[in-house]
Protein backbone atom coordinates (compact mmCIF):
# COMPACT_ATOMS: atom_id res chain seq x y z
CA UNK A 1 0.00 0.00 0.00
CA UNK A 2 1.32 3.26 -0.68
CA UNK A 3 0.01 6.85 -1.59
CA UNK A 4 -0.73 7.77 -4.68
CA UNK A 5 0.81 10.17 -7.20
CA UNK A 6 -2.48 12.30 -7.14
CA UNK A 7 -2.27 12.37 -2.98
CA UNK A 8 1.09 12.83 -3.00
CA UNK A 9 0.51 15.89 -5.32
CA UNK A 10 -2.40 17.11 -3.86
CA UNK A 11 -0.80 17.10 -0.05
CA UNK A 12 2.40 18.36 -1.44
CA UNK A 13 0.41 21.18 -2.47
CA UNK A 14 -1.59 21.67 0.38
CA UNK A 15 -0.36 25.00 2.12
CA UNK A 16 -0.49 26.89 -1.31
CA UNK A 17 -4.06 25.51 -2.10
CA UNK A 18 -5.29 27.11 0.65
CA UNK A 19 -3.50 30.46 -0.20
CA UNK A 20 -4.52 31.17 -3.51
CA UNK A 21 -7.54 32.24 -3.15
CA UNK A 22 -6.94 34.93 -0.73
CA UNK A 23 -4.34 35.88 -3.24
CA UNK A 24 -6.77 36.09 -6.15
CA UNK A 25 -9.52 37.85 -4.44
CA UNK A 26 -6.84 40.22 -2.85
CA UNK A 27 -7.74 39.50 0.79
CA UNK A 28 -3.99 39.45 1.28
CA UNK A 29 -2.77 42.84 0.16
CA UNK A 30 -2.15 46.14 3.00
CA UNK A 31 -3.85 49.64 2.31
CA UNK A 32 -1.12 52.35 2.13
CA UNK A 33 -3.22 53.85 4.61
CA UNK A 34 -3.57 50.87 6.94
CA UNK A 35 -1.65 50.60 10.05
CA UNK A 36 1.46 48.40 9.56
CA UNK A 37 3.56 46.89 12.76
CA UNK A 38 6.61 48.67 13.66
CA UNK A 39 8.67 45.72 12.40
CA UNK A 40 6.74 44.83 8.90
CA UNK A 41 8.82 44.78 5.51
CA UNK A 42 7.84 46.49 2.59
CA UNK A 43 4.03 44.49 0.39
CA UNK A 44 6.50 43.22 -2.34
CA UNK A 45 8.39 41.85 0.58
CA UNK A 46 5.75 39.05 1.07
CA UNK A 47 5.21 38.65 -2.25
CA UNK A 48 8.80 37.23 -2.65
CA UNK A 49 9.57 35.06 0.62
CA UNK A 50 5.71 33.44 0.39
CA UNK A 51 5.84 31.66 -2.79
CA UNK A 52 9.51 31.06 -1.87
CA UNK A 53 8.48 28.82 1.07
CA UNK A 54 5.31 27.37 -0.57
CA UNK A 55 7.74 26.09 -3.22
CA UNK A 56 10.52 24.46 -0.38
CA UNK A 57 7.60 23.39 1.24
CA UNK A 58 6.64 21.68 -1.91
CA UNK A 59 9.32 19.86 -2.75
CA UNK A 60 9.81 18.97 1.13
CA UNK A 61 6.41 17.70 1.49
CA UNK A 62 6.41 15.59 -2.00
CA UNK A 63 9.99 14.48 -1.56
CA UNK A 64 8.86 12.66 2.23
CA UNK A 65 5.90 11.39 0.45
CA UNK A 66 7.78 9.89 -2.04
CA UNK A 67 10.67 7.98 0.08
CA UNK A 68 10.61 4.71 -0.51
CA UNK A 69 12.90 4.26 3.01
CA UNK A 70 10.00 5.90 4.78
CA UNK A 71 7.10 3.36 6.15
CA UNK A 72 3.55 4.07 5.33
CA UNK A 73 2.34 4.89 8.82
CA UNK A 74 5.21 7.39 9.02
CA UNK A 75 4.06 9.04 5.60
CA UNK A 76 0.22 8.91 6.57
CA UNK A 77 1.00 10.81 9.67
CA UNK A 78 3.25 13.35 8.11
CA UNK A 79 0.21 13.53 5.82
CA UNK A 80 -1.94 14.13 8.12
CA UNK A 81 0.10 16.69 10.28
CA UNK A 82 0.36 18.80 6.59
CA UNK A 83 -3.13 18.85 6.16
CA UNK A 84 -4.07 20.02 9.85
CA UNK A 85 -1.24 22.67 9.22
CA UNK A 86 -2.92 23.93 6.30
CA UNK A 87 -6.24 24.16 7.74
CA UNK A 88 -4.64 25.82 10.71
CA UNK A 89 -2.78 28.20 7.72
CA UNK A 90 -6.31 28.66 6.11
CA UNK A 91 -7.98 29.99 9.25
CA UNK A 92 -4.99 32.59 10.34
CA UNK A 93 -5.35 34.14 6.34
CA UNK A 94 -9.59 34.22 6.91
CA UNK A 95 -9.40 36.16 10.09
CA UNK A 96 -6.22 38.16 8.63
CA UNK A 97 -8.03 38.98 5.40
CA UNK A 98 -8.66 42.46 4.28
CA UNK A 99 -11.78 43.63 4.40
CA UNK A 100 -13.44 46.10 1.41
CA UNK A 101 -16.26 47.47 4.04
CA UNK A 102 -12.88 48.87 6.45
CA UNK A 103 -10.23 49.36 3.62
CA UNK A 104 -8.24 47.15 6.27
CA UNK A 105 -8.62 45.08 9.00
CA UNK A 106 -9.81 45.58 12.69
CA UNK A 107 -8.48 45.42 16.40
CA UNK A 108 -10.72 41.88 16.43
CA UNK A 109 -9.51 40.71 13.20
CA UNK A 110 -5.57 40.93 14.61
CA UNK A 111 -6.41 39.32 17.93
CA UNK A 112 -8.40 36.70 16.16
CA UNK A 113 -5.69 36.01 13.90
CA UNK A 114 -2.82 36.14 16.87
CA UNK A 115 -4.93 33.66 18.19
CA UNK A 116 -4.93 31.22 14.87
CA UNK A 117 -0.94 32.01 13.83
CA UNK A 118 -0.49 30.85 18.24
CA UNK A 119 -2.11 27.36 16.91
CA UNK A 120 -0.39 27.31 13.49
CA UNK A 121 2.70 27.74 15.46
CA UNK A 122 1.98 24.90 17.45
CA UNK A 123 1.05 22.46 14.66
CA UNK A 124 4.09 23.32 12.77
CA UNK A 125 6.72 22.82 15.99
CA UNK A 126 4.84 19.39 16.32
CA UNK A 127 5.91 19.04 12.18
CA UNK A 128 9.12 19.88 12.83
CA UNK A 129 9.69 17.95 16.27
CA UNK A 130 8.74 14.78 13.36
CA UNK A 131 10.55 15.92 10.79
CA UNK A 132 13.75 16.47 12.93
CA UNK A 133 13.01 13.29 14.81
CA UNK A 134 13.17 10.84 11.62
CA UNK A 135 16.92 10.31 10.20
CA UNK A 136 15.35 8.15 6.97
CA UNK A 137 14.38 11.86 5.87
CA UNK A 138 17.91 13.27 5.56
CA UNK A 139 18.64 16.94 4.85
CA UNK A 140 15.69 17.89 2.83
CA UNK A 141 13.43 18.39 6.60
CA UNK A 142 15.37 21.82 6.34
CA UNK A 143 13.47 23.21 3.88
CA UNK A 144 10.85 23.64 7.00
CA UNK A 145 12.97 25.61 8.87
CA UNK A 146 12.91 29.27 6.53
CA UNK A 147 8.48 28.78 6.81
CA UNK A 148 9.16 27.61 10.54
CA UNK A 149 11.05 30.95 10.89
CA UNK A 150 8.80 33.07 9.19
CA UNK A 151 5.76 31.94 10.54
CA UNK A 152 7.29 33.40 13.94
CA UNK A 153 8.08 36.50 12.10
CA UNK A 154 4.87 37.05 11.32
CA UNK A 155 3.25 35.77 14.68
CA UNK A 156 5.83 39.20 16.07
CA UNK A 157 4.06 41.47 13.51
CA UNK A 158 0.64 40.06 14.59
CA UNK A 159 1.22 40.31 18.41
CA UNK A 160 2.63 44.43 17.51
CA UNK A 161 -0.45 45.30 15.74
CA UNK A 162 -2.49 43.73 18.48
CA UNK A 163 -0.31 45.84 21.39
CA UNK A 164 -1.03 48.69 19.00
CA UNK A 165 2.91 48.91 18.26
CA UNK A 166 2.16 50.32 14.89
CA UNK A 167 3.54 53.00 11.79
CA UNK A 168 0.88 55.21 10.88
CA UNK A 169 0.71 56.55 7.46
CA UNK A 170 -0.58 59.70 6.63
CA UNK A 171 -1.09 62.09 3.28
CA UNK A 172 1.11 65.17 3.34
CA UNK A 173 0.01 67.00 0.57
CA UNK A 174 -2.19 66.95 -2.87
CA UNK A 175 0.23 64.49 -4.03
CA UNK A 176 -0.57 60.91 -3.24
CA UNK A 177 2.20 60.74 -0.98
CA UNK A 178 2.58 58.99 2.81
CA UNK A 179 4.59 59.83 5.28
CA UNK A 180 5.50 57.31 7.99
CA UNK A 181 4.52 59.32 11.19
Amino acid sequence: MHLSVANRLLISGSQVLVAIPFSLLGLTKFEHTEEKAIWQPPNKVFGIVWPCLYSMLYVMNYKILSNPVLTLSYKTLFAKNVIIESFCQSVWLYYFRYKKQIRGRSKEQYFSSLLAIIVLLFQSSELMKMLFSCEKIGNIKYLYVPYFLWLNFASLLNIQLVAGYTKQLKHVGPIDRCMII
